[in-house]
């Protein structure tokens, strides 16, 4: 089964896989159910993808830094059609200056390759940067997916070489 991407373990003891094409997916779910593998095979649900634009003054609400996106930044929204785009603040992360912060936004795939391609946007009276968000995070203590070390709650530290147990 060519194509088929490392399989890794996330949170609740799931196996996470991905596949190159619907096909093999079907195929790796057929023969879970010939072998009588006790597990459950179930689609992962698509998310839009997220970008963080730093350093915004915290006075900007969620509202204020989405219309700036459509009205201020003409090098974006050019030829845009925003009935169909969407662009919403998920959460703000803190930033060193007590009154700026980094919003989050979750944003639709061609808004998104804009951004990206245009590195940064007006809000406000700013011009401020955009990057990508990735929202993949990897323990460095567990091993595990969807955390950082900060908020890990395994007791053990796993080695990142073997996945075994340190001493």
């Amino acid at each position: 089964m060519g194509g088929r991407g490392p399989a890794k373990e996330s949170r609740e003891s799931k196996v996470v896989m991905s596949c190159s094409s619907a096909e093999d997916a079907l195929k790796i779910e057929e023969r879970l159910k010939i072998r009588g593998a006790d597990l459950k095979v179930s689609k992962g649900e698509k998310k839009l993808p997220t970008v963080v634009i730093r350093d915004v003054l915290k006075i900007n609400t969620d509202e204020d830094i989405v219309e700036s996106l459509r009205t201020q930044n003409k090098h974006i929204a050019d030829g845009l059609d925003w009935s169909r785009e969407r662009a919403k603040v998920c959460y703000r992360r803190r930033a060193r200056n007590d009154l700026e912060c980094h919003p989050v936004l979750e944003v639709t795939t061609e808004l998104y390759k804009r951004l990206i391609k245009a590195a940064y946007v007006y809000v406000g009276l700013q011009r401020r940067p955009v990057w990508d968000q990735s929202p993949l995070a990897q323990c460095s203590h567990c091993l595990g997916y969807g955390h950082s070390r900060r908020f890990c709650k395994e007791a053990s530290e796993k080695c990142a070489h073997c996945g075994g147990g340190t001493t």
